[in-house]
Protein backbone atom coordinates (compact mmCIF):
# COMPACT_ATOMS: atom_id res chain seq x y z
CA UNK A 1 0.00 0.00 0.00
CA UNK A 2 3.08 2.58 0.68
CA UNK A 3 4.12 1.85 -2.51
CA UNK A 4 0.74 2.23 -4.45
CA UNK A 5 0.62 5.66 -2.01
CA UNK A 6 3.90 7.25 -3.34
CA UNK A 7 2.91 6.17 -7.13
CA UNK A 8 -0.59 8.03 -7.20
CA UNK A 9 0.38 11.70 -5.09
CA UNK A 10 2.84 13.12 -6.03
CA UNK A 11 1.38 16.11 -7.67
CA UNK A 12 -1.74 16.58 -7.02
CA UNK A 13 -1.04 20.84 -6.73
CA UNK A 14 -0.92 22.39 -9.73
CA UNK A 15 -2.67 19.38 -11.33
CA UNK A 16 -5.44 20.68 -10.06
CA UNK A 17 -4.04 24.38 -10.80
CA UNK A 18 -3.89 23.30 -14.80
CA UNK A 19 -7.94 22.80 -14.74
CA UNK A 20 -8.36 25.58 -12.56
CA UNK A 21 -8.61 24.65 -9.17
CA UNK A 22 -6.00 27.37 -7.46
CA UNK A 23 -6.58 27.22 -3.50
CA UNK A 24 -5.70 28.93 -0.79
CA UNK A 25 -6.13 29.61 2.88
CA UNK A 26 -8.38 31.57 4.97
CA UNK A 27 -7.06 31.41 8.16
CA UNK A 28 -9.32 34.53 9.99
CA UNK A 29 -12.09 35.38 7.67
CA UNK A 30 -13.02 38.61 8.84
CA UNK A 31 -10.53 41.48 9.17
CA UNK A 32 -12.42 43.05 11.83
CA UNK A 33 -10.92 42.72 15.66
CA UNK A 34 -8.02 44.82 14.41
CA UNK A 35 -6.04 47.16 16.71
CA UNK A 36 -7.69 50.19 17.45
CA UNK A 37 -11.14 49.88 19.60
CA UNK A 38 -11.03 52.21 22.56
CA UNK A 39 -12.04 50.52 25.96
CA UNK A 40 -15.14 52.48 27.72
CA UNK A 41 -14.27 53.09 31.44
CA UNK A 42 -15.66 51.27 34.34
CA UNK A 43 -18.99 52.67 35.22
CA UNK A 44 -19.19 55.16 32.55
CA UNK A 45 -22.95 55.24 30.80
CA UNK A 46 -23.11 53.12 27.48
CA UNK A 47 -22.60 55.30 24.55
CA UNK A 48 -25.65 55.44 22.52
CA UNK A 49 -25.59 52.75 19.18
CA UNK A 50 -23.54 54.33 16.66
CA UNK A 51 -23.18 53.47 12.77
CA UNK A 52 -19.93 50.95 12.18
CA UNK A 53 -17.52 52.47 9.97
CA UNK A 54 -17.68 51.37 6.66
CA UNK A 55 -15.47 48.80 5.73
CA UNK A 56 -12.50 50.08 3.33
CA UNK A 57 -12.67 48.71 -0.40
CA UNK A 58 -9.54 46.43 0.44
CA UNK A 59 -11.27 45.11 3.21
CA UNK A 60 -14.33 44.18 1.47
CA UNK A 61 -12.43 42.69 -1.81
CA UNK A 62 -10.62 40.23 0.76
CA UNK A 63 -14.54 39.45 2.37
CA UNK A 64 -15.12 39.20 -0.80
CA UNK A 65 -12.63 36.56 -1.75
CA UNK A 66 -13.15 34.85 1.30
CA UNK A 67 -16.39 33.74 0.56
CA UNK A 68 -15.25 32.78 -2.72
CA UNK A 69 -12.74 30.29 -1.46
CA UNK A 70 -15.52 29.05 0.97
CA UNK A 71 -17.86 28.43 -2.00
CA UNK A 72 -14.73 26.17 -3.83
CA UNK A 73 -14.37 29.34 -6.16
CA UNK A 74 -10.70 29.97 -6.83
CA UNK A 75 -10.75 31.77 -9.76
CA UNK A 76 -12.72 34.80 -8.23
CA UNK A 77 -10.77 33.85 -4.80
CA UNK A 78 -7.81 35.02 -7.01
CA UNK A 79 -9.35 37.96 -8.56
CA UNK A 80 -10.40 39.69 -5.63
CA UNK A 81 -7.52 38.83 -3.73
CA UNK A 82 -5.54 41.05 -6.81
CA UNK A 83 -8.06 43.73 -6.61
CA UNK A 84 -7.85 44.14 -2.65
CA UNK A 85 -3.85 44.64 -2.93
CA UNK A 86 -3.90 46.29 -5.79
CA UNK A 87 -6.28 48.94 -3.93
CA UNK A 88 -4.25 49.03 -0.84
CA UNK A 89 -0.87 47.78 -1.36
CA UNK A 90 -0.15 47.34 2.41
CA UNK A 91 -2.97 44.85 3.05
CA UNK A 92 -1.17 41.93 4.60
CA UNK A 93 -4.16 39.45 4.81
CA UNK A 94 -4.59 39.45 1.35
CA UNK A 95 -0.92 38.91 0.12
CA UNK A 96 -0.54 36.23 2.56
CA UNK A 97 -3.41 34.30 1.14
CA UNK A 98 -2.17 34.85 -2.22
CA UNK A 99 1.15 33.69 -0.82
CA UNK A 100 -1.06 30.54 0.84
CA UNK A 101 -2.66 29.95 -2.80
CA UNK A 102 0.61 29.90 -4.36
CA UNK A 103 1.74 26.89 -2.11
CA UNK A 104 -0.28 24.63 -3.96
CA UNK A 105 1.66 25.28 -7.04
CA UNK A 106 4.75 25.55 -5.72
CA UNK A 107 6.79 27.63 -3.14
CA UNK A 108 8.62 29.52 -5.53
CA UNK A 109 5.68 31.55 -6.46
CA UNK A 110 4.64 31.77 -3.08
CA UNK A 111 7.85 33.65 -2.14
CA UNK A 112 6.69 37.37 -3.33
CA UNK A 113 3.51 37.28 -1.91
CA UNK A 114 4.78 36.07 1.38
CA UNK A 115 7.38 38.84 1.71
CA UNK A 116 4.84 41.42 1.10
CA UNK A 117 3.10 40.06 4.03
CA UNK A 118 6.33 40.19 6.21
CA UNK A 119 7.10 43.88 5.34
CA UNK A 120 3.57 44.69 6.57
CA UNK A 121 2.78 42.05 9.07
CA UNK A 122 1.87 44.38 11.95
CA UNK A 123 -1.93 44.76 10.56
CA UNK A 124 -2.23 40.78 11.02
CA UNK A 125 -3.91 38.95 13.62
CA UNK A 126 -1.35 36.78 15.87
CA UNK A 127 -3.19 33.60 13.86
CA UNK A 128 -2.59 34.44 10.81
CA UNK A 129 1.49 35.39 12.07
CA UNK A 130 1.64 32.68 13.43
CA UNK A 131 0.93 31.04 9.91
CA UNK A 132 3.02 32.90 8.32
CA UNK A 133 6.02 32.57 10.00
CA UNK A 134 5.51 29.07 9.98
CA UNK A 135 5.73 28.62 6.20
CA UNK A 136 8.28 31.30 5.37
CA UNK A 137 11.18 29.55 6.46
CA UNK A 138 10.73 27.42 4.09
CA UNK A 139 9.51 29.16 0.93
CA UNK A 140 12.29 31.33 1.60
CA UNK A 141 14.84 28.16 1.78
CA UNK A 142 16.74 27.53 -1.40
CA UNK A 143 15.27 23.88 -1.66
CA UNK A 144 11.32 25.06 -1.34
CA UNK A 145 10.71 22.16 0.17
CA UNK A 146 7.67 21.91 2.85
CA UNK A 147 8.37 18.95 5.17
CA UNK A 148 10.69 20.89 7.50
CA UNK A 149 8.00 22.89 8.31
CA UNK A 150 5.40 20.57 8.78
CA UNK A 151 5.81 20.01 12.20
CA UNK A 152 5.56 23.83 13.11
CA UNK A 153 1.78 23.65 11.14
CA UNK A 154 1.06 20.40 13.02
CA UNK A 155 1.37 22.14 16.17
CA UNK A 156 -0.65 25.15 14.96
CA UNK A 157 -3.32 22.39 13.92
CA UNK A 158 -3.59 20.78 17.06
CA UNK A 159 -3.39 24.04 19.03
CA UNK A 160 -4.98 27.90 17.93
CA UNK A 161 -6.11 26.19 14.46
CA UNK A 162 -8.08 23.24 15.77
CA UNK A 163 -11.14 24.28 15.08
CA UNK A 164 -10.55 25.85 11.93
CA UNK A 165 -12.00 24.61 8.79
CA UNK A 166 -9.72 26.53 6.21
CA UNK A 167 -6.72 25.66 7.86
CA UNK A 168 -7.26 21.62 8.00
CA UNK A 169 -7.99 22.07 4.18
CA UNK A 170 -4.93 23.63 3.59
CA UNK A 171 -3.05 21.47 5.57
CA UNK A 172 -5.01 18.51 3.62
CA UNK A 173 -3.37 19.43 0.43
CA UNK A 174 0.09 20.17 1.46
CA UNK A 175 0.53 16.55 3.52
CA UNK A 176 -0.52 15.44 0.18
CA UNK A 177 2.23 17.43 -1.84
CA UNK A 178 4.79 16.19 1.02
CA UNK A 179 3.35 12.62 0.25
CA UNK A 180 1.09 12.33 3.48
CA UNK A 181 -1.49 11.53 1.86
CA UNK A 182 -2.98 9.11 4.31
CA UNK A 183 -2.03 12.07 7.07
CA UNK A 184 -3.90 14.67 4.64
CA UNK A 185 -7.28 12.89 4.29
CA UNK A 186 -7.83 12.45 7.98
CA UNK A 187 -6.55 16.41 8.11
CA UNK A 188 -9.27 16.99 5.39
CA UNK A 189 -11.85 14.92 6.94
CA UNK A 190 -11.76 16.42 10.00
CA UNK A 191 -11.97 19.76 8.60
CA UNK A 192 -15.12 18.99 7.07
CA UNK A 193 -16.56 17.89 10.39
CA UNK A 194 -16.15 20.61 11.56
CA UNK A 195 -18.08 22.22 8.67
CA UNK A 196 -19.96 20.12 6.64
CA UNK A 197 -21.24 22.97 4.68
CA UNK A 198 -17.32 23.87 3.67
CA UNK A 199 -17.50 23.32 -0.32
CA UNK A 200 -13.56 24.30 -0.03
CA UNK A 201 -13.28 20.96 2.13
CA UNK A 202 -15.13 18.33 0.45
CA UNK A 203 -13.06 19.77 -2.87
CA UNK A 204 -9.87 19.18 -0.58
CA UNK A 205 -10.70 16.09 0.18
CA UNK A 206 -12.22 14.29 -3.24
CA UNK A 207 -8.87 15.42 -4.64
CA UNK A 208 -6.85 13.38 -1.79
CA UNK A 209 -9.06 10.68 -2.29
CA UNK A 210 -8.59 10.50 -6.43
CA UNK A 211 -4.85 10.50 -5.80
CA UNK A 212 -5.17 7.38 -3.56
CA UNK A 213 -7.76 5.64 -6.58
CA UNK A 214 -10.62 5.52 -4.37
CA UNK A 215 -12.49 7.15 -7.36
CA UNK A 216 -16.58 6.43 -5.78
CA UNK A 217 -15.23 8.52 -3.07
CA UNK A 218 -13.55 10.98 -4.08
CA UNK A 219 -16.18 11.23 -6.71
CA UNK A 220 -19.15 11.86 -3.88
CA UNK A 221 -17.00 14.00 -1.99
CA UNK A 222 -17.02 16.34 -5.69
CA UNK A 223 -20.66 15.99 -5.42
CA UNK A 224 -21.19 17.29 -2.02
CA UNK A 225 -19.14 19.78 -2.98
CA UNK A 226 -21.29 21.17 -6.07
CA UNK A 227 -24.48 20.91 -3.57
CA UNK A 228 -23.03 23.05 -1.15
CA UNK A 229 -21.61 25.39 -3.88
CA UNK A 230 -24.00 25.59 -6.59
CA UNK A 231 -22.44 28.74 -7.91
CA UNK A 232 -18.98 27.37 -8.10
CA UNK A 233 -17.89 25.01 -10.89
CA UNK A 234 -14.38 23.31 -9.33
CA UNK A 235 -16.44 20.75 -8.36
CA UNK A 236 -17.48 19.49 -11.09
CA UNK A 237 -13.85 20.28 -13.18
CA UNK A 238 -12.81 17.77 -10.94
CA UNK A 239 -16.01 15.27 -11.48
CA UNK A 240 -15.11 15.43 -15.08
CA UNK A 241 -11.46 14.64 -15.14
CA UNK A 242 -12.00 12.14 -12.80
CA UNK A 243 -14.71 10.50 -14.81
CA UNK A 244 -12.58 10.76 -18.16
CA UNK A 245 -9.41 8.92 -16.19
CA UNK A 246 -12.45 6.43 -15.52
CA UNK A 247 -13.19 6.22 -19.34
CA UNK A 248 -16.77 7.19 -18.12
CA UNK A 249 -18.04 9.16 -21.27
CA UNK A 250 -21.45 9.15 -20.90
CA UNK A 251 -20.61 10.79 -17.07
CA UNK A 252 -18.19 13.19 -18.63
CA UNK A 253 -20.88 14.48 -20.98
CA UNK A 254 -23.71 14.93 -17.63
CA UNK A 255 -21.19 16.31 -15.55
CA UNK A 256 -19.71 18.94 -18.61
CA UNK A 257 -23.56 20.27 -19.55
CA UNK A 258 -24.35 20.64 -15.87
CA UNK A 259 -20.87 22.10 -15.64
CA UNK A 260 -21.98 24.56 -18.70
CA UNK A 261 -25.25 25.28 -17.34
CA UNK A 262 -24.29 26.46 -14.06
CA UNK A 263 -20.90 28.89 -15.74
CA UNK A 264 -22.26 29.63 -19.49
CA UNK A 265 -19.17 32.23 -19.51
CA UNK A 266 -16.74 30.64 -18.69
CA UNK A 267 -14.36 29.65 -21.40
CA UNK A 268 -13.19 26.43 -19.93
CA UNK A 269 -16.54 24.53 -18.96
CA UNK A 270 -16.83 25.45 -22.74
CA UNK A 271 -13.92 23.69 -23.85
CA UNK A 272 -14.65 20.71 -21.47
CA UNK A 273 -18.39 20.39 -22.66
CA UNK A 274 -16.75 20.28 -26.29
CA UNK A 275 -14.12 17.80 -25.82
CA UNK A 276 -16.96 15.38 -23.96
CA UNK A 277 -19.34 15.67 -27.36
CA UNK A 278 -17.13 15.06 -29.30
CA UNK A 279 -15.76 11.52 -27.16
CA UNK A 280 -19.31 10.85 -27.59
CA UNK A 281 -19.87 11.88 -31.24
CA UNK A 282 -22.33 14.34 -30.70
CA UNK A 283 -23.68 16.51 -33.46
CA UNK A 284 -23.71 19.55 -31.62
CA UNK A 285 -19.69 19.25 -31.13
CA UNK A 286 -19.47 21.91 -33.43
CA UNK A 287 -21.67 24.50 -31.94
CA UNK A 288 -19.62 24.10 -28.85
CA UNK A 289 -16.55 24.49 -30.40
CA UNK A 290 -17.88 27.73 -31.79
CA UNK A 291 -18.72 28.85 -28.26
CA UNK A 292 -15.26 27.65 -26.44
CA UNK A 293 -13.60 30.06 -28.99
CA UNK A 294 -16.15 33.03 -28.32
CA UNK A 295 -15.48 32.74 -25.24
CA UNK A 296 -11.71 33.02 -25.28
CA UNK A 297 -9.16 35.86 -24.81
CA UNK A 298 -9.37 37.84 -28.47
CA UNK A 299 -5.48 37.26 -28.51
CA UNK A 300 -6.26 33.54 -27.71
CA UNK A 301 -8.92 33.22 -30.14
CA UNK A 302 -6.65 32.29 -33.88
CA UNK A 303 -4.49 29.86 -31.97
CA UNK A 304 -7.67 27.85 -29.94
CA UNK A 305 -9.73 28.22 -32.86
CA UNK A 306 -7.44 26.39 -35.13
CA UNK A 307 -6.25 23.74 -32.65
CA UNK A 308 -9.68 22.86 -32.10
CA UNK A 309 -10.88 22.53 -35.95
CA UNK A 310 -7.90 20.24 -36.36
CA UNK A 311 -9.22 18.04 -33.72
CA UNK A 312 -12.32 17.97 -34.89
CA UNK A 313 -10.83 16.90 -38.40
CA UNK A 314 -8.45 14.39 -36.28
CA UNK A 315 -11.78 13.00 -35.06
CA UNK A 316 -13.43 12.30 -38.07
CA UNK A 317 -10.32 10.15 -39.85
CA UNK A 318 -9.22 13.39 -41.61
CA UNK A 319 -5.13 14.03 -40.36
CA UNK A 320 -4.02 15.45 -42.81
CA UNK A 321 -6.31 18.79 -42.39
CA UNK A 322 -5.79 17.80 -38.76
CA UNK A 323 -1.95 18.20 -39.40
CA UNK A 324 -2.38 21.89 -41.30
CA UNK A 325 -4.66 23.23 -38.72
CA UNK A 326 -2.50 21.86 -36.08
CA UNK A 327 0.81 24.13 -37.68
CA UNK A 328 -1.28 27.47 -38.08
CA UNK A 329 -2.08 26.84 -34.58
CA UNK A 330 1.48 26.09 -33.13
CA UNK A 331 2.38 29.42 -34.84
CA UNK A 332 -0.34 31.86 -33.68
CA UNK A 333 1.32 32.12 -30.41
CA UNK A 334 0.61 35.60 -29.09
CA UNK A 335 2.93 36.13 -25.80
CA UNK A 336 0.33 36.71 -23.18
CA UNK A 337 -2.02 35.26 -25.02
CA UNK A 338 -1.70 32.39 -22.22
CA UNK A 339 0.26 29.33 -22.58
CA UNK A 340 2.16 29.16 -25.50
CA UNK A 341 1.54 26.35 -27.52
CA UNK A 342 5.02 25.68 -28.30
CA UNK A 343 5.54 24.54 -24.72
CA UNK A 344 1.53 22.82 -24.35
CA UNK A 345 1.08 19.55 -24.46
CA UNK A 346 -2.21 20.05 -26.62
CA UNK A 347 -0.93 21.45 -29.60
CA UNK A 348 2.46 20.80 -29.97
CA UNK A 349 2.40 16.61 -28.81
CA UNK A 350 -1.09 15.93 -31.18
CA UNK A 351 0.76 18.04 -34.00
CA UNK A 352 4.01 15.89 -33.77
CA UNK A 353 1.85 12.62 -33.57
CA UNK A 354 -0.43 13.36 -36.17
CA UNK A 355 2.56 14.05 -38.65
CA UNK A 356 4.13 10.94 -37.61
CA UNK A 357 0.91 9.70 -38.48
CA UNK A 358 1.09 11.02 -41.66
CA UNK A 359 4.52 9.30 -42.72
CA UNK A 360 5.25 13.12 -42.66
CA UNK A 361 8.81 12.46 -39.98
CA UNK A 362 11.19 14.44 -41.72
CA UNK A 363 8.65 17.70 -41.68
CA UNK A 364 8.20 16.75 -37.46
CA UNK A 365 12.08 17.07 -37.20
CA UNK A 366 12.19 20.33 -39.80
CA UNK A 367 9.20 21.69 -37.26
CA UNK A 368 11.03 20.76 -34.05
CA UNK A 369 14.23 22.47 -35.00
CA UNK A 370 12.08 25.62 -35.37
CA UNK A 371 10.00 24.67 -32.09
CA UNK A 372 13.85 24.10 -30.45
CA UNK A 373 15.03 27.40 -32.10
CA UNK A 374 11.74 29.39 -31.01
CA UNK A 375 12.54 28.22 -27.40
CA UNK A 376 15.86 27.85 -26.86
CA UNK A 377 16.95 29.62 -23.48
CA UNK A 378 13.83 28.52 -21.95
CA UNK A 379 14.44 27.49 -18.62
CA UNK A 380 11.72 27.83 -16.53
CA UNK A 381 12.50 26.92 -13.12
CA UNK A 382 10.25 23.98 -12.57
CA UNK A 383 8.69 23.82 -8.95
CA UNK A 384 5.81 21.15 -7.68
CA UNK A 385 4.13 21.25 -11.14
CA UNK A 386 3.66 17.76 -11.84
CA UNK A 387 2.81 18.42 -15.59
CA UNK A 388 5.48 20.77 -16.77
CA UNK A 389 8.01 17.82 -17.14
CA UNK A 390 4.73 16.59 -19.53
CA UNK A 391 4.53 20.05 -21.81
CA UNK A 392 8.17 20.66 -22.21
CA UNK A 393 9.31 20.37 -25.47
CA UNK A 394 12.39 18.37 -25.72
CA UNK A 395 11.12 14.71 -25.01
CA UNK A 396 8.77 15.28 -27.98
CA UNK A 397 11.35 16.93 -30.42
CA UNK A 398 13.81 14.04 -29.17
CA UNK A 399 11.29 11.55 -30.53
CA UNK A 400 10.54 12.87 -33.55
CA UNK A 401 14.41 13.29 -34.54
CA UNK A 402 14.22 9.45 -33.41
CA UNK A 403 11.61 8.29 -35.85
CA UNK A 404 13.14 10.53 -38.36
CA UNK A 405 16.12 8.37 -38.15
CA UNK A 406 18.37 11.87 -37.65
CA UNK A 407 19.35 10.43 -34.38
CA UNK A 408 19.76 6.96 -33.43
CA UNK A 409 18.96 5.22 -29.69
CA UNK A 410 22.63 6.17 -28.00
CA UNK A 411 21.61 9.47 -29.26
CA UNK A 412 17.91 9.61 -27.64
CA UNK A 413 19.65 8.08 -24.57
CA UNK A 414 21.81 10.95 -24.71
CA UNK A 415 19.54 13.33 -25.26
CA UNK A 416 17.14 12.86 -22.75
CA UNK A 417 19.97 11.91 -19.76
CA UNK A 418 21.02 15.89 -20.67
CA UNK A 419 17.31 16.81 -20.64
CA UNK A 420 17.17 15.10 -17.09
CA UNK A 421 20.36 16.24 -15.76
CA UNK A 422 19.53 19.91 -16.57
CA UNK A 423 16.48 19.33 -14.07
CA UNK A 424 18.34 17.97 -11.00
CA UNK A 425 17.43 20.94 -9.01
CA UNK A 426 13.90 19.83 -9.34
CA UNK A 427 12.16 18.22 -6.24
CA UNK A 428 11.79 14.77 -5.99
CA UNK A 429 8.26 15.08 -5.89
CA UNK A 430 8.70 15.47 -9.56
CA UNK A 431 11.17 12.88 -10.69
CA UNK A 432 8.38 10.16 -11.45
CA UNK A 433 6.43 13.12 -13.86
CA UNK A 434 10.05 13.67 -15.58
CA UNK A 435 10.63 9.83 -15.67
CA UNK A 436 6.60 9.45 -17.24
CA UNK A 437 7.67 12.56 -19.81
CA UNK A 438 11.25 10.86 -20.97
CA UNK A 439 11.61 7.60 -20.56
CA UNK A 440 8.23 6.42 -20.47
CA UNK A 441 5.84 7.99 -22.73
CA UNK A 442 8.75 8.10 -25.38
CA UNK A 443 10.19 4.13 -24.79
CA UNK A 444 9.38 2.87 -28.15
CA UNK A 445 11.00 -1.03 -28.37
CA UNK A 446 10.88 -3.58 -25.31
CA UNK A 447 14.74 -2.67 -25.19
CA UNK A 448 13.67 1.12 -24.86
CA UNK A 449 10.77 0.03 -22.22
CA UNK A 450 13.03 -1.74 -19.90
CA UNK A 451 15.65 0.32 -19.65
CA UNK A 452 12.73 2.86 -18.54
CA UNK A 453 12.01 0.67 -16.02
CA UNK A 454 15.66 0.22 -14.73
CA UNK A 455 15.84 3.44 -14.23
CA UNK A 456 12.60 3.97 -12.20
CA UNK A 457 13.46 1.26 -9.86
CA UNK A 458 17.12 2.83 -9.88
CA UNK A 459 15.76 5.83 -9.06
CA UNK A 460 13.52 4.10 -5.56
CA UNK A 461 10.59 5.49 -7.86
CA UNK A 462 7.33 4.51 -8.83
CA UNK A 463 4.54 5.50 -11.67
CA UNK A 464 2.55 8.19 -11.49
CA UNK A 465 -0.84 6.77 -12.68
CA UNK A 466 -3.70 9.44 -12.01
CA UNK A 467 -3.40 13.10 -14.15
CA UNK A 468 -6.64 14.67 -14.57
CA UNK A 469 -6.53 16.77 -17.65
CA UNK A 470 -4.06 14.68 -19.29
CA UNK A 471 -4.44 11.69 -21.27
CA UNK A 472 -3.13 7.96 -19.65
CA UNK A 473 0.54 7.63 -20.63
CA UNK A 474 1.88 4.47 -18.52
CA UNK A 475 0.13 1.87 -21.02
CA UNK A 476 2.42 1.58 -23.78
CA UNK A 477 5.37 1.33 -21.72
CA UNK A 478 4.06 -1.23 -19.85
CA UNK A 479 2.84 -3.28 -22.54
CA UNK A 480 6.04 -3.11 -24.51
CA UNK A 481 7.93 -4.02 -20.90
CA UNK A 482 5.58 -7.25 -20.87
CA UNK A 483 3.36 -6.13 -18.08
CA UNK A 484 0.55 -6.83 -19.54
CA UNK A 485 -2.46 -7.25 -17.23
CA UNK A 486 -0.90 -3.94 -15.69
CA UNK A 487 -0.86 -2.04 -19.52
CA UNK A 488 -4.70 -3.25 -20.27
CA UNK A 489 -6.07 -2.10 -16.95
CA UNK A 490 -4.28 1.62 -18.09
CA UNK A 491 -5.25 0.85 -21.64
CA UNK A 492 -8.71 0.61 -21.16
CA UNK A 493 -9.60 3.33 -19.46
CA UNK A 494 -7.35 5.23 -21.56
CA UNK A 495 -9.28 3.94 -25.13
CA UNK A 496 -12.34 5.43 -23.78
CA UNK A 497 -11.25 9.06 -22.44
CA UNK A 498 -12.94 12.04 -22.55
CA UNK A 499 -10.64 14.38 -23.76
CA UNK A 500 -11.12 14.12 -27.25
CA UNK A 501 -10.44 17.56 -28.21
CA UNK A 502 -7.62 18.10 -25.63
CA UNK A 503 -5.81 14.86 -27.24
CA UNK A 504 -7.43 13.87 -30.33
CA UNK A 505 -5.08 11.09 -30.97
CA UNK A 506 -4.85 9.43 -27.73
CA UNK A 507 -7.97 7.50 -27.27
CA UNK A 508 -7.44 6.10 -30.65
CA UNK A 509 -3.72 5.34 -30.27
CA UNK A 510 -4.35 3.60 -26.85
CA UNK A 511 -7.33 1.16 -28.50
CA UNK A 512 -4.18 0.16 -30.77
CA UNK A 513 -1.81 -0.61 -28.04
CA UNK A 514 -4.86 -2.23 -26.24
CA UNK A 515 -5.30 -4.61 -29.05
CA UNK A 516 -1.44 -5.80 -28.75
CA UNK A 517 -2.12 -5.87 -25.13
CA UNK A 518 -4.63 -8.63 -25.09
CA UNK A 519 -3.25 -10.17 -28.73
CA UNK A 520 0.35 -10.27 -26.30
CA UNK A 521 -2.52 -12.06 -23.67
CA UNK A 522 -3.89 -14.58 -26.29
CA UNK A 523 -7.40 -12.94 -26.07
CA UNK A 524 -8.37 -13.23 -29.73
CA UNK A 525 -11.64 -11.46 -29.45
CA UNK A 526 -10.99 -8.78 -27.45
CA UNK A 527 -7.88 -7.28 -29.41
CA UNK A 528 -9.66 -8.17 -32.43
CA UNK A 529 -12.28 -5.69 -31.38
CA UNK A 530 -9.63 -2.86 -30.08
CA UNK A 531 -8.36 -3.45 -33.71
CA UNK A 532 -11.56 -2.24 -35.01
CA UNK A 533 -11.71 0.85 -33.42
CA UNK A 534 -8.42 1.99 -35.13
CA UNK A 535 -9.45 0.90 -38.49
CA UNK A 536 -13.34 2.48 -37.93
CA UNK A 537 -12.01 5.98 -36.72
CA UNK A 538 -9.23 5.93 -39.11
CA UNK A 539 -9.12 3.69 -41.61
CA UNK A 540 -11.18 4.96 -44.20
CA UNK A 541 -8.72 7.47 -45.90
CA UNK A 542 -7.08 6.76 -49.63
CA UNK A 543 -4.32 6.09 -47.21
CA UNK A 544 -5.03 5.22 -44.13
CA UNK A 545 -2.60 7.27 -41.05
CA UNK A 546 0.21 4.23 -39.84
CA UNK A 547 -1.59 3.22 -36.92
CA UNK A 548 -4.41 2.43 -39.01
CA UNK A 549 -2.30 0.38 -41.57
CA UNK A 550 -1.24 -1.49 -38.55
CA UNK A 551 -4.44 -2.48 -36.69
CA UNK A 552 -5.62 -3.89 -40.47
CA UNK A 553 -2.47 -5.94 -40.99
CA UNK A 554 -3.19 -7.58 -36.75
CA UNK A 555 -7.04 -8.06 -37.99
CA UNK A 556 -5.64 -9.80 -40.84
CA UNK A 557 -2.71 -12.02 -39.13
CA UNK A 558 -5.50 -12.71 -36.36
CA UNK A 559 -8.34 -14.00 -38.95
CA UNK A 560 -10.67 -11.67 -36.90
CA UNK A 561 -14.37 -11.86 -38.37
CA UNK A 562 -15.96 -8.46 -40.19
CA UNK A 563 -17.30 -6.43 -37.51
Amino acid sequence: MADRTRRLVLGVFTAMVSVGLVIGLALGVVVAKRRGGAEQPSGAAAPLPSAAPPASPAASAFAEAMSAQRAADPVAMHAALERAVRLDPSFAPAHLQLALSALTGGAAGAGVPLDAALRHEASLSERERALLHAVQPCVGAQTADLAPCLGTLRALLAGDLATDPFAHALFGWLLLRVGEPGEGLTVATRGIELDPRFAFGWLTRGAIEAFLGRYDDALASFEACAKQSPGATACLRAKVYVHSHLGERDACERTARLLVDRSPSDPVAAQILADALAANRRPEVEAAVARAVELAPDDAKPALRARLEGALAARRGDLTTAAAKYEVALGASVPGAGVDPRRSRNTLWPLLELLHELDKDAHAVQLADGVEAASRGDGAAFDADPYAPLSQTTPMLVVARHRAKAIDSAERRRALETFEASRSSASRALAPFFWLATWGATADTKSDAEDAFDRLRAGHLSLPTYAPGLPRLSGRPLRLAGRVDEAIADLEPASRSCLALSAPLADVQASYELGLAFEAKKDKRAACEAFRVVVEAWGQARKPPLTARRARKRLAALGCKRG
